[in-house]
């Protein structure tokens, strides 16, 4: 790729080789006419050199105003690993904070991308698994996506959502674990960068997985 740094597969010149590839990336799609977005998930498992080199590439592709955005998530810990990586990252990023989703704001976040696919929720299945992951985000997506899976109707059922939860019950009883949304942590989802506004609303990407009939 042009402008791609060859010695980006050295250790030593990682950070300035990774730098160097969001630029060329960003460059490309200026010339296409669109951007590029990248998502990391678990931040506060990078290790500070990774982190670091991931912020200042992002940093580079933000002075050269270039498409390209950088979104991370992961536990709070992240903003601080974040600041230490690199000590301007805290004016660079916008930190959101995640905790429990208000009731229906849980149920808006169950029912509208499976309605987009012409797949209805029964009330009662929404207050199950509201119920069950007291609108934490992570489980909220979890117990939805495997009560699809388990679904065979053409819409999600109380039983689908039931059966999920027992399943999920059984799983941490098996492991000795509590609860799961006995004690669950907040998350914190971060991002920086610019994308053209020709670039669609990725809030209407949805997946492509069919539900069974």
């Amino acid at each position: 790729m042009p402008g791609l740094d060859p010695e980006f597969a050295a250790p030593e010149g990682a950070e300035r080789g990774l730098a160097d590839l969001f630029a060329a990336v960003g460059r490309l799609a200026r010339r296409k006419g669109t951007g590029v977005l990248l998502t990391v998930d678990e931040v506060q498992y990078l290790r500070q050199a990774e982190l670091g080199a991931l912020i200042a590439a992002a940093h580079r592709a933000h002075q050269e105003d270039l498409p390209v955005v950088l979104a991370g998530a992961g536990l709070p810990s992240a903003r601080a690993q974040a600041g230490k990586a690199r000590t301007y990252a805290e004016r660079m990023f916008d930190f959101r904070v995640i905790n429990s989703l208000p009731r229906e704001d849980s149920r808006e976040a169950l029912e509208d991308p499976a309605k987009r696919r012409g797949v209805p929720w029964e009330p009662e299945a929404l207050d199950t698994i509201g119920e069950a992951t007291r609108g934490y985000p992570y489980f909220l997506q979890e117990f939805a996506s495997r009560a699809w899976d388990l679904g065979q109707g053409d819409a999600i059922s109380a039983d689908d959502a039931r059966r999920r939860t027992r399943l999920r019950v059984r799983q941490r009883q098996r492991r000795g674990a509590p609860s799961c949304c006995s004690s669950a942590p907040s998350s914190s989802l971060w991002a920086a960068g610019t994308l053209p506004s020709t670039i669609p609303d990725t809030s209407s990407i949805t997946s492509s997985k069919r539900r069974r009939r």
